[in-house]
């Protein structure tokens, strides 16, 4: 009799107690599994692979766009290749050009450095982004919708020291 009696004051505690706040509770649960979903970046124009298929973003991960002038024996922009071909798969790296004639070129560029590093092309919406910018210049996308912007030789590196992304 003892034992059922404590089971019952046990039960009803439970209940009033899990009754308290319920609205908080069922808030914050309701806000944690949302900031758990997996979020794409949607990028403001079309990336095709050199394979000409459109570039799918993974769920969660940062996409970094590099445009640049490709010029041969430079070390500068060597730098920034290497730098990006270094990175893990938590960023999507997309070194694009704007036309078949650019990025054929860029990519015979990177291959001289013998890194692996695909060279995309852009379509004209995603181009605009660049419009009047110094060259190179970087963009990163994050997953939680940011945009941040960098323009010059170290851009890749200064963007994600500044945003602790991926490095």
């Amino acid at each position: 009799m003892k034992i059922s009696a404590l089971l019952t004051i046990v039960f009803f505690l439970a209940i009033t107690l899990n009754g308290c706040g319920s609205g908080e509770s069922s808030t914050s649960q309701t806000e944690l599994i949302e900031s758990y979903e997996p979020v794409t970046v949607v990028l403001p124009g079309i990336v095709t692979e050199p394979a000409g298929d459109t570039v799918s973003v993974p769920d969660s991960t940062s996409v970094i766009l590099y445009y640049w002038l490709p010029l041969e024996k430079y070390e500068a922009m060597e730098s920034d290749l290497l730098f990006l071909a270094s990175l893990d798969s938590t960023i999507l790296v997309l070194p694009v050009q704007p036309d078949h004639e650019s990025r054929n070129h860029a990519q015979r560029v990177v291959n001289s450095l013998e890194i692996s590093l695909p060279v995309y092309l852009a379509d004209s919406a995603l181009t605009k982004v660049f419009e009047g910018s110094i060259l190179p210049i970087t963009v990163l996308y994050t997953p939680e919708g940011n945009q941040f912007t960098a323009e010059g030789f170290g851009a890749p590196l200064r963007l994600l020291g500044m945003h602790q992304t991926g490095i």
